[in-house]
């Protein structure tokens, strides 16, 4: 279907499709604006940005092109992305609105989210047969639901036409994982978005420094971190351009007595242990890093340890990120057996990205080798030589970010480096002993009943 897809965009009758996926400046004024106004907005919470943003893709400003929201992390890329399919929905009467996302759990909050706006049966929440019945919310549930193994690219040539195209997105996001030499060659490891904004000049800044506000709208103010969690990022990526909008949550976890800097929300907590794998797998874990991260979730959540400040926090308001599956296994087990609630997310990059938490763990695992940084790279795993999935990783705290790992082999990677001496120079690193003894590392698998799971010879990956 995919290739019957490409086959039929690339055809003489399908010319517009080719200015909908690569436009060029003379095909830009093709096609005139849709006569359509925003009279109010549903989502009184706006900002100005968004509006236009809105309003542009109601208006069709871009046609024959995609109009491209560029949204780094915690700017309200759902909100304006839900606004303007709400928008469309009711302005243009005659539309097919098809939303895709990258991740199920995104596609299904933007399908709970507009019940409330699409009258009964003309919203549809298409699922892969492989998605077993039980994981659909039960909101959807009572909902049409179509179970299909359909292509983004087979839908947009059959029955949807690109009335008014918009890619809502930002440019530092994950792709997808190519292992064909011949896919990455024609760069089909680049997203949409960041193929027009990299390679189009109708999307490159003008020479005031402004974008064409017909194509491109950027949004810019941070409504998820504290500013401190946010400023690597901001100058690493977005150019100093992120503005701190967060609301009071922000602040809750300052002055907690973890903090090395109590009024800095951001703890670098070293530990020189040890990567390991089972057998040839390319999964690793680190059981230093999984004994290190325990002693977070109970001082957070534990009653009999924690101060009274954090009597609200939940453990639904905490989520552990590690690059590596075996790891997630490892620190779920190690909270199974604490019991420090099955509501504690643990996951990868990729399972994160488009969410958020109040206080984010990350494991980043390596340790001890220079040479399995490769084998990283082949695999599409791991933080190091990876500034999409640092910025990912990074970016998902709200009130408090805890990164444990090994400096000397963070700082190999520059994203990385820059961070470890931000919180160096911020009094934000943990003081440890330079190196962990490996009978240490012993008795806390033995304490954590994860001795025989780390010398079993199973394998996740």
């Amino acid at each position: 279907m995919e290739h019957r897809a490409c086959e039929q965009i690339a055809s003489v009758n399908r010319q517009e499709m080719r200015h909908v996926l690569f436009p060029t400046e003379d095909s830009l004024d093709q096609r005139g604006e849709i006569n359509k106004e925003v009279r109010f907005f549903y989502d009184r919470h706006l900002n100005g940005e968004q509006q236009q943003a809105v309003q542009k893709i109601v208006s069709g400003a871009s046609r024959p092109a995609p109009y491209l929201v560029f949204a780094p992390p915690g700017t309200g890329k759902t909100v304006t992305l839900l606004e303007a399919i709400k928008q469309v929905h009711v302005l243009i009467g005659s539309s097919y609105i098809l939303a895709c996302a990258p991740e199920n759990s995104a596609a299904d909050l933007l399908a709970e989210r507009l019940l409330a706006h699409v009258d009964r049966g003309k919203l549809f929440r298409m699922y892969a047969t492989s998605r077993p019945w039980d994981f659909v919310p039960p909101k959807l549930k009572a909902r049409r639901v179509m179970q299909q193994n359909l292509s983004v690219s087979s839908l947009w040539q059959t029955s949807w036409t690109p009335i008014t195209p918009g890619a809502v997105s930002w440019c530092l996001q994950l792709g997808p994982i190519l292992r064909s030499p011949i896919s990455q060659k024609y760069g089909l490891e680049i997203s949409l978005l960041e193929r027009l904004m990299t390679s189009c000049p109708a999307y490159t800044r003008g020479p005031s420094g402004n974008y064409n506000s017909n194509l491109l709208t950027k949004l810019m103010n941070n409504y998820r971190s504290h500013r401190a969690i946010i400023e690597i990022p901001k100058q690493l990526f977005y150019e100093n351009e992120l503005n701190e909008c967060a609301g009071d949550f922000r602040n809750m976890m300052i002055g907690w007595e973890e903090l090395p800097n109590k009024n800095f929300p951001i703890i670098f907590h070293p530990v020189f242990g040890k990567d390991e794998r089972e057998g040839s797998s390319p999964s690793f874990f680190n059981v230093a890093e999984v004994a290190t991260i325990e002693r977070y979730p109970r001082k957070l959540l534990d009653d009999n340890v924690r101060s009274r400040g954090l009597k609200h926090l939940r453990p639904e308001m905490i989520g552990v990120i590690s690059p590596y599956k075996r790891q997630v296994q490892k620190i779920q087990k190690m909270i199974e057996k604490r019991r420090f609630g099955d509501e504690i997310k643990v996951g990868s990059v990729e399972e994160f990205q488009g969410q958020e938490r109040g206080v984010v763990i990350l494991s980043t695992v390596r340790c001890t080798k220079k040479e399995y940084l490769e084998m990283d790279k082949d695999f599409y795993l791991g933080f190091l030589n990876n500034a999409k999935r640092f910025n990912v990783a990074v970016t998902r705290a709200q009130a408090l970010l805890i990164v444990i790992g090994n400096p000397d082999m963070l700082c190999l990677d520059k994203n990385w480096k820059t961070f470890v001496n931000y919180c160096r120079a911020n009094d934000a690193t943990v003081n440890v002993e330079r190196k962990e003894k490996v009978e240490d590392i012993a008795d806390t698998l033995k304490r954590l009943n994860l001795f025989s799971a780390a010398t079993s010879g199973d394998q996740l990956f």
